[in-house]
């Protein structure tokens, strides 16, 4: 069983509403020490045909999320 939590939601479009499938959400944590700042990806995930996503084993800290959407 993954440790942390499960990250989940919906990606829809902005204007429209409706649901976009076929996104790639890149979870990436950052760390800050002092002046230094380190980012370590952590897991991809892909949205689905209703654009719902969910990420498991996410643990606390400071997160930047990117989307891309491969169409």
């Amino acid at each position: 069983m993954a440790k942390g939590v499960a990250v989940s939601g919906r990606v829809v479009d902005a204007q429209q509403g409706e649901p976009v499938g076929n996104v790639s959400l890149s979870f990436t944590r950052i760390t800050v020490q002092g002046n230094s700042t380190t980012n370590n990806s952590g897991p991809i995930q892909s949205t689905n045909a209703k654009g719902e996503f969910r990420a498991e084993g996410i643990t606390a800290g400071l997160y930047s999320i990117s989307l891309h959407h491969r169409d």
